[in-house]
């Protein structure tokens, strides 16, 4: 048998060998040997998909800064649990997002009411309570919940027979500034009003009381009555 007959017969019989071992040396591989072998230039852009991921794979280090947008959070993702202490600033909530069904009792306090914000149908009837009347000219004890002046109004009726006749109160045998008046003329059945602002008190009972002098003098019909203003 001619030797290229011979050479033709044994390609024949080892083409598949021969195949394999071409395959191998010009660098496709069929299998990847050892471990962490596979690159980032190994793999083409968007060819890992969401099913290959296993789940908890990507952790906080992994991500980029600002990679995760508003967009990507659904609806009741963030819970208080993940918001850290003090880190919603007034500056985040929108107006009116705070509404009294979001303030807890006695949370709002007197240093958090600004000064005058308040008018008389922001309380109901009978809420003010740092006010009191009396029907007597003899002194009477009233009390007040917290410091400040008490706006005074006085009247009486009086029969001034011998001018001058004076009239005046007092807090805690300290004159109210401006409740006094005098009647220069004799009077019959004169109505005597009386205003004043007491000077700064302090929380709790005090004593208000009618002076009169002058005369002779009668009175009847006398009425003091004072409200906290400040």
């Amino acid at each position: 048998m001619a030797f290229s007959s011979r050479i033709r017969r044994h390609l024949q019989s080892h083409v598949v060998g021969y195949l394999a071992l071409f395959v191998a040396l010009s660098g496709t591989a069929l299998a990847l040997p050892g471990q962490k072998t596979v690159k980032g230039k190994d793999i083409a852009n968007a060819a890992v998909k969401k099913r290959a991921i296993a789940g908890g794979a990507v952790v906080s280090g992994k991500l980029a800064g600002g990679a995760v947008t508003s967009a990507k959070l659904s609806a009741g993702a963030v819970g208080a649990s993940q918001l850290a202490d003090n880190a919603v600033e007034r500056k985040k909530l929108k107006a009116q997002a705070v509404t009294g069904s979001k303030i807890a009792d006695g949370a709002v306090t007197t240093p958090k009411v600004a000064d005058a914000s308040l008018l008389g149908d922001d309380f109901a009837p009978g809420q003010i309570s740092d006010a009191f009347v009396f029907p007597t000219d003899f002194g009477q004890t009233f009390s007040i919940k917290r410091a400040g002046r008490v706006y005074v109004v006085a009247t009486v009726l009086t029969d001034c027979a011998t001018a001058p006749c004076h009239f005046a109160v007092d807090i805690d045998n300290f004159p109210v500034e401006h409740a006094a008046i005098s009647l220069d003329q004799p009077a019959v059945e004169q109505q005597v009003t009386i205003v004043g602002i007491s000077r700064p008190l302090e929380a709790g009972n005090h004593l208000i009381r009618l002076v009169q002098g002058g005369g002779p003098l009668t009175i009847s019909n006398v009425r003091l009555s004072g409200v906290l203003i400040q």
